[in-house]
Parts: structure tokens; C-alpha cells; sequence
């Protein structure tokens, strides 16, 4: 059985070893900020031009790219679907890519290292998050963004 964990360590080492700027996203780093909350997924936000050395960094690893893009927001962010496939268990590993500059900023360029004993990590800051959960806008998202709310107030 795959450690979402463990995985999520494997990949920004793999990502920090290839110079790859990323912010952790979703339900991982929603919980880094508020209180844990299940998740079965790993998301994580990188600029589009480093795709091609994401894609390379995580092969590696396991994962695969198997579908064309998502998008939404008007296709102002598009998701990256990768996959990792282990005997009767798959994780995905949602990379999150943005078309406008002021949101690659607003995650990208705020984002905040995180350490603890075994490794530093790279987390998107809360505002940068409550601005991709506005977009998309889930009900899942409304959830994180009043949890969020209340850890920036």
C-alpha cells in the first residue's frame, strides 16, 4: 500500500534535487494550516515551463502521465494528472499549473518552506490557496476556504 507520506517526501526531494520551484496545494497543505482532514491525493503547483522537468524528475519515481490536461477556471489553471500504479494501489499527484502570472505569483512567489526533522518542504501561503480554492470552487473548497479564513484571522 502506498504512503501518501512517504510519497509526498519522494516527490519534493525529487523536485528540490532538480531545481524545480513547487508550493504543496490542496488537502495536504489545507490541513498544514488548519486541522488535518482526509485526503487521497497529493496536489502541488509548479510553473508550466518546468512540466517537462517535473514530468522527467518523477519518472523515477513511478509516476506517469496517462491524460491530457484539465482545466477550469475559463482555462486559467489546468491540472496535471500523474499517476503511480503498485501492485493493486494507485496514487495521483495532481500538478497544478496557472496562464496568469499574477496567481503563479500570489503561490509561487509567497510560497513558504516548511521543515521538520526528516526534510523541508515548500507550501503554498494561505492566501495563495484561498485564491485557487475560489476558482475552482468545489464544495470541498468552500469548506477549506472558511477553515483557511479563520487561520489567517
Amino acid at each position: 500500500m502506498l504512503d501518501l507520506y512517504e510519497e509526498l517526501r519522494a516527490i519534493c526531494l525529487a523536485l528540490d534535487q532538480a531545481g524545480i520551484a513547487y508550493a504543496i496545494v490542496g488537502g495536504i497543505a489545507v490541513s498544514l494550516y488548519t486541522a488535518p482532514r482526509a485526503t487521497k491525493d497529493i496536489d502541488i503547483f509548479i510553473s508550466p515551463a518546468d512540466l517537462s522537468a517535473l514530468a522527467a524528475g518523477l519518472k523515477p519515481l513511478g509516476f506517469a502521465l496517462l491524460a491530457a490536461p484539465m482545466t477550469f477556471a475559463g482555462g486559467r489553471i489546468a491540472i496535471h494528472r500523474f499517476t503511480k500504479l503498485a501492485r493493486a494501489d494507485f496514487l495521483s499527484l495532481d500538478v497544478l499549473t496557472a496562464r496568469d502570472p499574477i496567481l503563479e505569483q500570489q503561490v509561487l512567489g509567497a510560497r513558504q518552506q516548511v521543515s521538520n526533522q526528516l526534510q523541508s518542504i515548500w507550501l503554498a501561503p494561505v492566501e495563495g490557496l484561498i485564491e485557487l480554492k475560489k476558482l475552482r470552487g468545489s464544495p470541498q473548497d468552500l469548506v477549506d476556504i472558511a477553515a483557511l479564513g479563520k487561520e489567517r484571522a
